[in-house]
């Protein structure tokens, strides 16, 4: 975070929250950023899973399908 903080003082400020992840990122192994990847892409795949299951019924039983 030896970045962050050089540029925060330079700038006057606090590190932005974006700042501060990016800096987390570089720092980085390659070994983790590919589990970190991994397990966003499980938990999007769980997510929409669930979304398909929670939002079929609410589709069928609208009326956005059948407009009147």
């Amino acid at each position: 975070m030896d970045l962050i903080d050089e540029l925060s003082k330079k700038l006057n400020r606090k590190p932005t929250g974006q700042e501060i992840q990016d800096e987390s990122f570089r720092k980085m192994t390659a070994d983790q950023k590919s589990k970190l990847t991994s397990d966003f892409s499980m938990f999007i795949i769980d997510l929409n899973k669930i979304g398909q299951s929670y939002e079929l019924p609410r589709i069928i039983g609208s009326d956005r399908q059948n407009p009147k």
